[in-house]
């Protein structure tokens, strides 16, 4: 222990922080993207999805940073394969619960939850069997 912290906890927040800074690194490339689209086609698309450009940055940040910090405090279980599984659901689940409840506000949140587990699923787990197969591979070999 170190300042009266427990090592463990450290870990998190560290763990934490670096993920919540990369999940909001991702949501300003979204947003960059979503800015451009608007600089060249200005309101129509999110006039179509029925969301404000504004809504739109949000939603990519705030589902950045939330994905992060779901990443962060479940880090630990990505040591096994169904644990980076199961780590990668959960991000890619927050990720599109938050888009989908951007682009339809007055759905029903279950209804909202359901899509957002199964498209959690279809990106998430294949997403974290990959990276933990990769870091495997890596541990023991040295190359990628």
């Amino acid at each position: 222990m170190r300042n009266g912290t427990p090592m463990f906890v450290r870990r998190i927040i560290s763990d934490c922080t670096i993920c919540v800074v990369l999940g909001v690194s991702v949501g300003v490339m979204f947003c960059l993207v979503a800015l451009l689209i608007f600089l060249f086609r200005g309101h129509q698309p999110f006039d179509s999805n029925h969301v404000s450009v504004l809504r739109t940055v949000a939603t990519y940040l705030l589902a950045g940073a939330l994905g992060g910090l779901v990443v962060g405090l479940t880090l630990p279980l990505a040591r096994w394969m169904p644990g980076a599984a199961l780590v990668a659901f959960l991000a890619a689940f927050v990720v599109w619960f938050f888009v989908g409840w951007s682009i339809s506000p007055q759905e029903p949140v279950l209804a909202i939850a359901h899509t957002s587990a199964v498209l959690g699923a279809a990106f998430g787990l294949p997403i974290g069997v990959g990276f933990w197969y990769q870091d495997r591979r890596y541990k023991r070999t040295g190359k990628w």
